[in-house]
């Protein structure tokens, strides 16, 4: 399950192309992407992610597991602030 967050959080907000339908066998692995090792730093400090409960897509009839992410957001403004860009 946290696999398939990070995957998402990458393809989704990242916009990582490649996690989304890969062409080769085996999908590439998110942990090592830069956009996961930062949210990994954050959860348990700044951010919380929460199972909110399973839902069925009603045309597909396929399952998903529903997730929250809360991200104190005044700490990730000034941990921002703190990167080079």
């Amino acid at each position: 399950m946290e696999r398939n967050f990070h995957r998402e959080w990458v393809e989704e907000i990242y916009a990582a192309d490649e996690h989304e339908r890969p062409r080769f066998v085996g999908p590439p692995d998110p942990a090592g992407e830069p956009e996961v090792l930062r949210l990994k730093a954050m959860l348990g400090t700044t951010a919380q992610l929460h199972y909110t409960g399973a839902s069925v897509n009603l045309l597909t009839l396929r399952p998903e597991i529903c997730l929250l992410l809360v991200i104190d957001f005044g700490s990730l403004v000034r941990a921002l602030k703190r990167l080079t860009w």
